[in-house]
């Protein structure tokens, strides 16, 4: 791959847009971390719960505080999305067209790569519904 000749003044401007860049996403990325170890354990304990109440005729916890938590961190991958495409656009307003060319695609790779994360969080959804089942009210009417 060819270096890239930049003035200094461009170079000091692409350092920038990279530190500001980082700054913002390590944010991003942080948060994400956040959620999804806060996410995952209360994720097995309400599956543990929930078939424990099924075997008891008891009633199963509510999952609205881990739904809301997925969903926050569902915006925050979008978000990073967003911003990716942002400072890879600004990065571009920067160089030369000859430069952009030589970029590497991470940007849209990135996006596919959340476009397969969002369809493997589709199916895993998906798979946990199914495993769940439809819920039977065979037994229960000999009360």
């Amino acid at each position: 791959m060819q270096d890239f000749e930049l003035s200094a003044e461009k170079r000091q401007s692409v350092d920038n847009l990279s530190a500001s860049f980082n700054r913002e996403i390590d944010g991003q990325n942080d948060f994400i971390v956040q959620m999804t170890r806060e996410i995952e354990p209360r994720r097995s304990i309400q599956r543990y719960e929930n078939k424990t109440a099924d075997r008891s005729q008891g009633k199963p916890q509510s999952s609205e505080s881990i739904a809301s938590m997925v969903a926050a961190r569902k915006k925050t991958i979008e978000q990073r999305g967003e911003i990716n495409a942002r400072y890879r656009d600004l990065l571009e307003a920067l160089l030369t067209p000859e430069q952009v060319a030589l970029l590497p695609l991470d940007a849209r790779a990135a996006q596919a790569r959340m476009r397969m994360q969002r369809k493997k969080e589709m199916a895993f959804k998906q798979r946990e519904a199914s495993q769940k089942g439809p819920v039977s009210k065979k037994g229960a009417g000999g009360k």
